[in-house]
């Protein structure tokens, strides 16, 4: 490779990023631990130097290797995926295309809600309508995401208005998937101010004390171990309109990708889904492919299991045909 070593994490650099005749790179953490021999003694900038270049070197190799095995996994489960769909395809003689997608999935059982956590959302939503109601419009609260979010939520809504099948067809995804993308909505469930206070001004009728005990009673006995305080076995307890933003724009890479695709292509394919173990934020947590559990085929009528993926992938064992609405 062209260039030479990095002389504090050792990458190559081109010859035009030296600094002073000493090969630095362009990296921040590199070119501030190469700047601090200007300010500290050489007796003590040298272990200094030495120590902080071991722990960069660390983290490097640590992301290289997170890096390599995020790249095998994504390859393992695309081959395995690509071999599920040919086993289906062969098995039922299927000529017609079929996209395919790899969905996660959350843990099958519930846990009963502890008085704890019940207690902490509580606690939560208390303080979120104390802001929602300090103030005389939405405008005055922070301009996070959950602020910011609304309008790409409006034009996804309006989007699948459009495109209805493409709507149906992305409610059976997150049917089959039963809430991956939830499992990181603890106990807070991404209720902020903001939605609060815009769920206030839509209804002047409204009351803050009548939206808190909406939640309030909202709140299930028991919800999926480790995952969002509203998520239970029938999915999020919440109505679509008291739910977050976050919540109702977030769409995982797979759905996405098969949204603009449709939208791009102007035709609607049916869709094999490999569903694994993993839900949406631990995929990488193992260092192997998460385990396939079941296959689906998605058409214009519904979806069925299509095989007991995760043990021979072959034939097909029509489970249950769900009609459309």
């Amino acid at each position: 490779m062209v260039g030479n070593q990095c002389l504090i994490c050792d990458c190559f650099v081109a010859p035009a990023l030296s600094v002073d005749r000493d090969v630095v790179c362009a990296d921040v953490q590199c070119r501030r631990l190469h700047d601090q021999r200007l300010t500290m003694a050489p007796n003590l900038y040298a272990p200094h130097l030495a120590f902080q270049k071991s722990l960069i070197r660390e983290r490097r190799s640590a992301a290289a290797a997170n890096r390599a095995k995020v790249a095998r996994i994504i390859s393992d489960e695309d081959e395995e995926g690509r071999l599920a769909l040919q086993e289906y395809v062969t098995a039922s003689g299927r000529s017609k295309d079929i996209d395919l997608i790899t969905l996660p999935s959350v843990p099958q059982h519930t846990v009963p809600l502890s008085e704890e956590r019940r207690k902490k959302y509580i606690r939560h939503l208390e303080t979120e309508m104390a802001e929602a109601v300090g103030c005389e419009d939405v405008s005055e609260l922070p301009h996070d995401q959950h602020y910011t979010l609304i309008d790409r939520r409006i034009a996804q809504d309006a989007f699948l208005a459009e495109n209805p099948e493409l709507a149906r067809r992305s409610d059976v995804f997150c049917e089959i998937c039963r809430g991956g993308c939830c499992m990181k909505g603890g106990d807070s469930a991404y209720v902020s101010a903001v939605m609060l206070r815009r769920q206030l001004d839509a209804d002047p009728e409204l009351t803050p004390e009548s939206l808190l005990s909406a939640y309030i009673g909202s709140i299930p006995e028991a919800a999926i171990d480790g995952g969002c305080i509203n998520q239970g076995e029938a999915g999020c307890g919440l109505p679509r309109d008291m739910r977050s933003d976050v919540c109702n724009h977030f769409l995982c890479e797979p759905v996405r990708d098969y949204q603009a695709k449709s939208a791009e292509t102007n035709a609607i394919s049916d869709v094999f889904v490999v569903q694994r173990s993993n839900h949406q934020w631990n995929r990488f947590a193992s260092e192997s492919a998460n385990a396939l559990v079941a296959c689906y085929l998605v058409d214009d009528v519904g979806y069925h299991e299509v095989s007991n993926a995760h043990e021979t992938l072959i034939g097909e064992q029509d489970v249950s045909r769900r009609e459309k609405g």
